[in-house]
């Protein structure tokens, strides 16, 4: 995941001033969470929608952070292979908790 990549730029960036990363990409994933322009498990259902949404962040890191390389087409083939098996374990959560709690 270039989320892992980046985060530890970001932690090599720091120098002597390193918060101690894990290098998982919580942190960058979260960034793109709260910049929204981060991916999220339910679009895997639109997969032509998640395609030009997973496009769009990696061409914002790269562009964000020089000499990033991400490969895009093979991202995107890991995703679209996988992509049954996500949604079959995916529910709108709160059509979910209404029906089955309120």
């Amino acid at each position: 995941d270039f989320h892992q990549e980046v985060d530890g730029r970001l932690e090599s960036r720091l120098g002597r001033n390193k918060i101690g990363t894990t290098k998982k990409g919580i942190g960058p994933a979260y960034a793109s969470k709260i910049g929204r322009n981060g991916l999220r498990v339910g679009d895997l259902k639109e997969f032509d929608f998640f395609e030009s949404r997973f496009r769009a962040l990696a061409d914002h890191q790269m562009r964000s952070h020089p000499g990033l390389e991400i490969d895009v087409e093979g991202q995107l083939e890991y995703y679209r292979n996988i992509s049954g098996r996500v949604r079959e374990m995916t529910v709108d959560t709160v059509e979910y908790t209404n029906a089955n709690y309120v």
